[in-house]
């Protein structure tokens, strides 16, 4: 399942809201070529993307065999095909899914990467208490 986080676009760094007509500059986070913002409307041209982090997951006994793939964790804006800007979300791309542009990432707004995180550190604790 693909959760796709709409929130407003004030204060989000670099990205505006400018109806009809796509922005030619990147958020200053954005590490795709400077050529995917030529304005074409390709799906690629209306991304920016930078990958925060892989974790490569190894094999537990009994449990999980070594990971195909690594958990990925990316932040993403996403231009539409009218050219409107969204804010960032936050992308969590498990091992299971079947590439990093897997429809099953779950794109997650700040908060809910915070409420993550923060969950993910309690259960981290609690596996170690």
């Amino acid at each position: 399942m693909r959760a796709t986080a709409r929130f407003p676009t004030e204060g989000a760094t670099g990205m505006t809201e400018t109806p009809g007509k796509r922005d030619t500059t990147c958020p200053s986070w954005c590490q795709l070529p400077s050529a995917h913002v030529a304005g074409s409307g390709a799906a690629g041209e209306a991304t920016h993307r930078r990958v925060v982090r892989e974790i490569l997951l190894g094999r537990i006994e009994a449990i999980r065999d070594v990971a195909d793939a690594p958990v990925r964790v990316e932040v993403e804006a996403y231009s539409d095909p009218e050219g409107r800007e969204h804010p960032p979300t936050v992308r969590l791309t498990l091992s299971g899914a079947s590439s990093p542009d897997d429809p099953d990432a779950d794109d997650l707004t700040p908060d809910e990467a915070r409420d993550l995180a923060a969950a993910l550190l309690e259960a981290a604790s609690l596996a170690e208490s």
